[in-house]
């Protein structure tokens, strides 16, 4: 702002006073940049503060829902683990009950069946009334015992 070419006295007093009031317009314009700087600034702070916060509760809450996870995860794989020995264990013991068995399971899948040899010829044989009576007490046996424990091992996995 240039200055007015200034003549007289009242001319002076006039342009101070406008001086003074465009310095006050300017401080109180000043203060209230301030506060609003301020109040910004805070904000801004509790904002922060709070993203901050939340971004440690979502980490917490992820690293939970994680380990959670892994958890639930050995858990099903021990269970499967513990279900395919069963599993095993029972067509082992229906094999080895099979391999026993007259009819050889013949209507069985391939995978069920193991190939026989020939029975060797006995050097005394028995009467053959009692040997199929024997023979057959012996399959049924079997046949009830595979049964059973197939029936157990179903109802103890039934839940």
């Amino acid at each position: 702002m240039t200055q007015p070419r200034l003549q007289s006295l009242s001319d002076i007093a006039a342009y101070l006073e406008h001086v003074l009031e465009e310095n006050t317009k300017l401080e109180r314009l000043l203060k209230e940049a301030i506060r609003e700087r301020i109040t910004l600034h805070l904000q801004y702070a509790e904002a922060n503060a709070g993203l901050e916060k939340k971004q440690t509760e979502y980490s917490a809450r992820e690293k939970l829902a994680r380990d959670d996870y892994e958890r639930r995860i050995q858990e099903v794989q021990t269970e499967f683990r513990r279900e395919r020995h069963q599993l095993q264990q029972l067509v082992r013991s229906l094999k080895t009950d099979l391999d026993g068995c007259i009819c050889k399971g013949n209507d069985l899948p391939k995978a069920f069946r193991k190939i026989a040899p020939a029975p060797a010829p006995k050097a005394a044989p028995a009467p053959v009334a009692a040997q199929a009576s024997e023979t057959n007490h012996s399959t049924a046996n079997r046949h009830d015992a595979a049964r059973a424990r197939q029936q157990a091992w179903l109802l103890r996995n039934s839940k």
